[in-house]
């Protein structure tokens, strides 16, 4: 599982092509840095729950 902010999509995609590497990729929202701690909170939470799914699902 790769979590990524959507801001580095074509970043992400283009190092995984080079490497050879197709994970599962989660996208956050971006930016990260300039949040309060309470926005940490709820984007941690709401990755967790959205790997979850990810890792969970059977497609």
């Amino acid at each position: 599982m790769f979590l990524v902010t959507e801001e580095f999509q074509d970043a992400a995609s283009i190092q995984c092509k080079a490497l050879g590497f197709e994970p599962a990729i989660y996208w956050m929202p971006h930016p990260v840095q300039n949040r309060t701690p309470e926005e940490l909170r709820q984007m941690a939470k709401e990755a967790a729950e959205g790997v979850l799914e990810m890792m969970t699902s059977k497609t």
